[in-house]
């Protein structure tokens, strides 16, 4: 099967891309990893498979935007938790 037919058939049967599920995974994981260990941002960001650190500020940040941004910066673990909640 070629990678665009599996991509047509995943997105029949999922509703969304291989690639969203993919970074919804990995972001997922980051989010548990971020809650659960002190290991730094960039270390999880790459461990969960993003190739730097930028792409995973941006793409976490456009995923699950934070609703506290009115009351100042936030910690990765408050991030994180609003990832999980949201």
């Amino acid at each position: 099967m070629t990678d665009v037919s599996f991509s047509r058939f995943f997105k029949s049967r999922t509703g969304i891309t291989f690639i969203d599920s993919l970074v919804e995974m990995r972001l997922g994981h980051a989010s548990r990893l971020l809650i659960d260990t002190t290991q730094s941002v960039a270390e999880i960001a790459y461990n969960c498979g993003f190739n730097n650190i930028s792409n995973f500020n941006r793409l976490f940040k456009r995923k699950k935007p934070a609703r506290r941004r009115s009351l100042g910066k936030i910690t990765a673990m408050e991030a994180a938790c609003l990832f999980e909640l949201t």
